[in-house]
């Protein structure tokens, strides 16, 4: 989980979200001091991935959407759990997949996007709702 805000985000982009801290890690999935967006898969398969955040746009002029989705390896072109909401006030987004099978090694990254006319927008680690900046995986098996 991420245990301070992310502040300055800005708008109509997708962003990789980083996490500093861990509730638990039983297979060394996360390092919490290099590459901290990303979870690293040990096995090869399936695996469940969940996501959630607080979206404070009291920054954003005309917030319309607020979203969270996933990538694996870096990649843009294909998407996975893209959950958005349309706002126009602060908001708690939570999007949850199966991934297809993917091989040890690769990595899995959380994204946000908040669509409005001009701004940024916080992701809120402690402030409000302590502990709901967070992602989870868990092997499901192949």
């Amino acid at each position: 989980h991420q245990a301070a805000d992310l502040t300055g985000r800005a708008i109509g982009a997708w962003t990789t979200v980083t996490f500093d801290s861990e509730s638990f890690d039983t297979d060394g999935l996360h390092d919490t001091v290099t590459n901290t967006s990303r979870i690293t898969t040990t096995l090869s398969g399936k695996y469940l991935v969940s996501a959630q955040a607080f979206f404070n746009v009291a920054g954003v002029t005309t917030p319309t959407l607020a979203g969270l989705r996933f990538i694996i390896d870096g990649g843009t072109t294909t998407v996975y759990g893209n959950s958005n909401i349309a706002t126009v006030v602060d908001v708690v987004v939570s999007a949850t997949c199966i991934l297809p099978a993917i091989t040890a090694g690769s990595y899995i990254e959380v994204q946000s996007i908040v669509l409005g006319t001009l701004g940024t927008y916080i992701l809120e680690g402690t402030t409000d709702f302590p502990q709901i900046l967070s992602f989870q995986a868990v092997y499901i098996g192949e």
